[in-house]
Formats: C-alpha cells, sequence, structure tokens
C-alpha cells in the first residue's frame, strides 16, 4: 500500500486471510487508520528508510494468551545495540487459525472483525516509541498507562472516523457499545468493559470488594499492579477515559485541539504524571479528584461544575444500559458521625456517597 506493508508468516496455520481481505487491509489502513493515527500523534519514524509501517501477521502472536497485537521496542532499536532489531517502524498481529493449530481456534471472521482495531492501536505505539526515543530533550519512552490509554484513545477516534461522529457529542450506551450497530466493528466497547472491570464487575451478578480502590491503573500485574479487579486490563481502558477526560476539558482551548495535546503528551522531556502536568499546567492531584469525581457525577447531578464532566461521553447513559454488577457503586453513609479505614492504590479512589 501507499503507508503500510503487509507481511504473511509463511507457517501460520491453513485458511486464513485472503489476497482480498489483505487488500481491504491495506486501504482501510492507508486511508482512515494512518491519517487518524497521525493526526493526533504526529508523524512516524522511518528507521528504515522505507517510508512504510511494516504489519506482519503471525501464528507467533497467537502463542501468546489474550494477545492480538505487539509491538516489539527492539525493532526500533539502533543493530549495532540490538542485533535482533528489524531497524524499523514493525508491529505483529495474530493470524486466523480456523482449526486451532496453534492455540486455539481464531476464525477468519473474528479476525477481519479485530484487526482494524489491533493496526489502529499497535500503530500509535510505533508512533509513540519512535518519536520518544528521536525526542532530543527524552529519549525514553512513556509509562506504561500512557502508552496503553493513547493506543486505546486512537481505538476512539478511528472509530469516530469510521462512523461519522466526533469528540464532544456527548455519546451514550448505543454508541459505546454499537447497539444498533454504527458499524461493522464495535470500535469503543473494549474500553468501556474495561472501566467496567474497574469499576470491580466480577461477573453479570458480582463485584469484586474494595473496588475501584484496590485496583490501580498505572501498571500490568508483571509491573507489580496485584489489584483483584478480574481482566488485567485497568491499564487500557480506565487509562484511556483519564486521557479523554483531559481531552474534552483541555482540548478545546489547547494549541491544535486534542490533537495538538495528544502531540505534545508524546513529544515531551517528562513521563507518567509530570508529563500530564507539564502539558495541562495543573496539578496532578486536581486533575486525579476531579477525573476520579466525573466518573460517578457525569450526567448524574444537574448543574454540576465543568470541571467534573465528560463531554465526549455521557457515562450515566452507559452505566444505565449494564447491570448493576457493571456500575461505580460508591458507600453509602448518613450525616452523622462515621469511621472506615479504606486503602487505595495509586492513582485510584475510594467513593462514598453521604446523603440525608
Amino acid at each position: 500500500g501507499a503507508k503500510g506493508i503487509f507481511v504473511e508468516d509463511n507457517a501460520n496455520p491453513t485458511g486464513g486471510f485472503t489476497t482480498s481481505d489483505y487488500q481491504t487491509l491495506s486501504d482501510r489502513f492507508d486511508s482512515q487508520i494512518y491519517p487518524t493515527d497521525v493526526s493526533y500523534f504526529g508523524e512516524p519514524t522511518d528507521f528504515d528508510n522505507n517510508a512504510h509501517v511494516v504489519i506482519v501477521i503471525t501464528k507467533e502472536v497467537n502463542k501468546v494468551n489474550n494477545l492480538l497485537g505487539q509491538v516489539i521496542f527492539a525493532d526500533l532499536a539502533d543493530p549495532s545495540e540490538c542485533a535482533a532489531s528489524n531497524d524499523g517502524e514493525y508491529f505483529y498481529g495474530k493470524a486466523p487459525d480456523p482449526t486451532g493449530t496453534v492455540n486455539g481456534t481464531y476464525t477468519v471472521a473474528n479476525a477481519l472483525a479485530d484487526i482494524p482495531i489491533i493496526v489502529a492501536h499497535e500503530f500509535a505505539h510505533v508512533i509513540q516509541v519512535g518519536r520518544r526515543i528521536t525526542y532530543p530533550q527524552a529519549n525514553f519512552i512513556q509509562s506504561t498507562w500512557e502508552l496503553e490509554g493513547q493506543a486505546t484513545f486512537a481505538e476512539e477516534v478511528n472509530g469516530f472516523a469510521v462512523t461519522g461522529l466526533s469528540p464532544g457529542q456527548n455519546h451514550g450506551f448505543a454508541v459505546a457499545w454499537n447497539t444498533p450497530p454504527l458499524a461493522p466493528i464495535a470500535w469503543f466497547q473494549d474500553a468501556f468493559l474495561d472501566l467496567v472491570f474497574y469499576f470491580g464487575a466480577a461477573s453479570s451478578t458480582s463485584k469484586v470488594p474494595n473496588a475501584p480502590e484496590q485496583c490501580s491503573w498505572l501498571g500490568l500485574a508483571s509491573q507489580g499492579n496485584s489489584g483483584p479487579c478480574v481482566g488485567g486490563r485497568d491499564v487500557y481502558g480506565t487509562s484511556f477515559t483519564f486521557l479523554r477526560y483531559l481531552s474534552d476539558q483541555f482540548g478545546p482551548t489547547f494549541p491544535g485541539g486534542e490533537k495538538g495535546l495528544h502531540k505534545r503528551l508524546i513529544d515531551n522531556s517528562f513521563t507518567g504524571y509530570s508529563t500530564i502536568t507539564d502539558v495541562t499546567g495543573v496539578g496532578i492531584d486536581v486533575l486525579l479528584a476531579r477525573w476520579a469525581a466525573a466518573l460517578y457525577v457525569d450526567d448524574r447531578v444537574v448543574g454540576i461544575d465543568p470541571k467534573l464532566t465528560f463531554t465526549t461521553w455521557n457515562l450515566t447513559s452507559i452505566e444505565r444500559g449494564l447491570v448493576q454488577a457493571a456500575h461505580l457503586i460508591p458507600r453509602q453513609r448518613a450525616f452523622a458521625s462515621f469511621s472506615d479505614q479504606v486503602s487505595v492504590r495509586a492513582g485510584s479512589t475510594a467513593y462514598f456517597l453521604v446523603t440525608g
């Protein structure tokens, strides 16, 4: 294609993508995903001087449980420092496996539904990592929650490009869950599923105790996040909502809009919370408190301070479309003396609803 090169592992299971499938994917990358991601996150690097991004569909991804795609940061390293580097902009996607020869069945239909979202997500990582390691004052990548939250943000804005929707329209449950379908692919659903797990959903009828305060979204389990919430995806959808909140609050007045804000989050000499404070000019303690409040009061409380709201999503509408176990449920307390002892993991919040 004009911007991408799709490569198929010769040892992939049989019955996978056809030539026509690859052409459709290539056309979508050129016409939709590439320009959308670039407009939000900046131009990718081009270490291999081929003006293309290489997308490898390989059974090697299938071998890792619960993985659909991956960027190997070493591919962007100089081969003199890492002999295994491909010295260019590569990422890897799961191969269709209709007969389950590698690690369970993965139908072509499911793969075709997943691959555009995977490409939007992983290409954002290619941009992030490449730009960060070449940024003069940084030369290090972003923290995990920044990387994954922003790549999940890429899924959202690509979904808007497909459906003709836009940020700032206060979308509700029907859009978030693609019910009725606006597009063949549910671009937004995974992020809100992640948020539901952060709120403590364990099944359709049960919740995890002490959620969300015990479910940090700042890292993966492999990085020491041993919180009780199921799914292990707090670092994706929950961090996305924080970045969406910041985009809604600061994007309209930021130079270049919310696209300018996201480029600045990448082209930055800080990482983690320090990046957010540098870009917004507001202390992280204030931002976390406002965002945490917005997760509950958005579109629920009439006349609330606009600083405690989302403009792109109507979280109360989304909640009303879900079973109660998926809701954010504060501890109920009356206007009287009470004492509670809670333990709150990094970045998270304990909620109390005091009434009377």
